[in-house]
């Protein structure tokens, strides 16, 4: 709670003050009180938790939603229910709005589209469930009513953008300002017919700065929509057309992380020989360690996937639950590398016996291996066997044979 809502220091009275005295105390308190009395604690307030009907809702009622991403383990997030939901000002604007909460745990889809990666994540959609706002962290009182405040001033540019352009499209100005707003708000699928429509136009301008402009926005609105090999193109062209742009230094940047994007896509797609393409030739380039570097762990990921996979090497199988590759032929296969020593890996059992469970008339199986790469002496063979016995596994379970073989094949 706010401490304005809370005494500072305890009231005294002298005794021939007495009924002065209990008069003014009694009209602080009734001053402190009246807003508490309005105000609700969070759970009670109106949250929705299906993104699909408030998102309808919202179109039908011509209304903006306010979503909280958050996790019960969450520190920050039980303060925004603790101080900030519950204050009269901020429930006094969530009056004019739909107001949902997303469990990042549970709806991780939801989280994932709207969120920033980071816990809480405050978000404000536009009526047709468009993201103009989007901040992490928790906010005070004062300062999250500012913040609605601003969403409701960025939506009303919007609309008046939309209708210029929509008025008047041939002028480039507007466009690529009502696009660049798209793209901040995450929605560079409608910035992107308006930009390429705008291109030929764009090639020709006058202004060299403002062609700059056009064009790192538009490989950024490229890599936005998934359009790898366009987005390098363009900032190829920027690069290369336009050496003296302040933008520069970012968009070679931007280029190589589209590429970077680019080539994981290939891996998801299982086009392995493209992605070993793309991966080696971003390894080559010197401007950014960084980008290199985790090409080169990619690369290292890649002569495993799409190969056949290293076969189990394991000393000791437990319970007599001898597993080989060729067993589980056509299954997918989760191996488990734990070490008995490991707080995440015991946190990790109960989960992969659950999916194992869920998953298992659908083809999936797991299988444990046992592994020690530090503090050998703490895991050997028989305290392994030991450990296992106290705590069995849902799923067959060997010893790596000299504790790490295996594992480093796959490793």
């Amino acid at each position: 709670m706010n401490t304005s809502n809370s005494f500072n220091s305890i009231l005294q009275y002298a005794p021939e003050r007495h009924t002065m005295k209990i008069i003014s105390t009694g009209l602080i308190l009734l001053c402190l009180v009246c807003p508490v009395l309005w105000a609700v604690e969070s759970s009670e307030l109106p949250w929705e938790r299906d993104i699909d009907a408030v998102l309808t809702a919202a179109k039908a009622d011509n209304k903006m939603v306010f979503m909280d991403i958050y996790a019960d383990w969450c520190g920050p997030c039980r303060m925004m229910d603790s101080e900030t939901f519950v204050n009269a000002a901020v429930q006094k604007k969530f009056e004019s709005m739909l107001i949902i909460k997303v469990d990042a745990d549970v709806n991780v889809a939801v989280a994932s589209k709207y969120g920033t990666g980071s816990l809480p994540t405050l978000v404000v959609l536009t009526p047709d469930g468009m993201p103009i706002l989007t901040e992490a962290g928790y906010q005070a009182p004062e300062q999250f009513v500012a913040w609605l405040d601003s969403a409701s001033e960025k939506l009303d540019r919007f609309r008046k953008l939309e209708a210029d352009v929509k008025a008047n499209p041939e002028n480039l100005e507007q466009v690529v300002e009502l696009s660049t707003e798209y793209a901040m708000a995450h929605q560079s699928d409608r910035a992107l017919p308006l930009l390429e429509k705008i291109r030929p136009a764009m090639e020709i301008h006058i202004n060299s700065d403002f062609q700059g402009r056009y064009f790192y926005l538009l490989g950024v609105v490229y890599l936005g929509t998934d359009n790898f090999e366009e987005s390098a193109d363009t900032f190829g062209h920027l690069i290369e057309q336009f050496p003296e742009d302040y933008r520069l230094e970012h968009a070679q940047r931007l280029l190589y992380q589209g590429q970077f994007m680019g080539a994981q896509a290939a891996v998801e797609e299982e086009r392995y020989d493209a992605a070993r393409a793309g991966f080696q030739k971003l390894t080559e380039q010197k401007l950014h360690a960084d980008i290199a570097d985790e090409a080169e762990r990619r690369l290292k990921a890649l002569k495993i996937l799409g190969n056949k996979a290293p076969e189990l090497m394991v000393q000791e199988w437990l319970d007599d639950n001898k597993t080989t590759l060729a067993d589980l032929k056509g299954k997918v296969v989760l191996v488990d590398f734990f070490q008995i020593i490991c707080p995440g890996c015991k946190d990790a059992k109960p989960k992969i016996e659950a999916l194992r469970n869920k998953y298992k008339d659908d083809g999936l199986e797991a299988v444990g291996l046992a592994v020690a790469f530090e503090l050998q002496d703490s895991q050997k063979p028989e305290r392994i066997r030991e450990y296992l016995h106290e705590n069995p596994y849902g799923y067959p379970i060997g010893i790596d044979t000299e504790q790490d073989t295996t594992f480093a094949r796959y490793n």
